[in-house]
């Protein structure tokens, strides 16, 4: 990861003074629902339903470097921690710990998502209608690879026997998957939508959405947009479903 970040830093100092390398940096917020379970022989604890999550926010981050001789890059940081008080309705097991019915549970999620996206874009320029009063228009397609890298922690306490021990369930996965986007520009704003998903084995990660963009003369960026991201992953006995969806807010600068 160190070795990714000083590469990236070299190439911004080394290719910044060329004409044909486009810098755009975002950050902003997202307001997202959380759905899933946690599954294994014993149980299935759904975080809605049982474990009595529903909303939360999550911090966002974004670089894209866009050059015309070489693959384009796309950064894309999440950060998420949420936690939850709820009474069991049923028994559940969660990391080989049994927590009975009726007792008061206290959980925390901490989920951290890293995204470099690798692509090549292909554009097809519009043209002048009526006259020239009128530009219908460019249209992009991006194609590439998207490497992901998610980490997730999950801990669940009883309230009601405070001598139970916590439970914990971690996650690190590294998992690559092929990305699409089709984006359209009409002056000054974009229309994006995009996906990325891989399902491998006991691994599956899902990312798409849609984005409305507007880029001031100055340089200053505001957009809109929608994601869902969801992977399911194992960690010993527990199959981990996490599901997150929600309306996002960026802004930032394009040099």
């Amino acid at each position: 990861m160190k070795r990714f970040f000083t590469l990236l830093f070299l190439f911004i100092v080394f290719g910044s003074s060329s004409q044909a390398i486009e810098l755009e940096l975002t950050a902003g917020l997202a307001q997202q629902n959380i759905s899933g379970y946690i599954n294994n022989v014993d149980s299935k604890s759904k975080f809605k339903n049982d474990l009595s999550y529903d909303q939360t926010y999550s911090s966002l981050f974004s670089l894209e470097l866009r050059d015309m001789y070489i693959p384009n890059i796309k950064i894309l940081y999440m950060n998420t921690q949420e936690s939850a008080t709820a009474t069991l309705q049923k028994s559940i097991v969660i990391a080989k710990n049994q927590f009975d019915q009726n007792s008061s549970v206290f959980s925390e999620i901490e989920y951290k998502q890293f995204n470099a996206i690798v692509y090549k874009e292909f554009l097809m320029k519009g043209a002048y209608l009526a006259e020239n009063a009128l530009y219908s228009g460019d249209l992009e397609i991006d194609l590439g690879v998207n490497t992901q890298y998610t980490k997730w922690n999950f801990n669940i306490k009883n309230m009601t026997n405070t001598t139970q021990p916590e439970a914990w369930i971690h996650i690190k996965s590294f998992i690559a998957s092929p990305y699409l986007a089709l984006k359209y520009y009409l002056y000054n704003i974009k229309v994006e939508i995009f996906g990325d998903a891989l399902a491998y084995k006991d691994e599956k990660v899902l990312h798409y959405g849609v984005n409305l963009a507007y880029t001031f003369d100055m340089g200053i960026v505001l957009s809109v947009g929608y994601n869902y991201n969801e992977f399911e992953l194992t960690e010993h006995e527990d199959k981990i479903n996490y599901a997150s969806s929600g309306v996002d807010f960026m802004f930032g600068y394009r040099f």
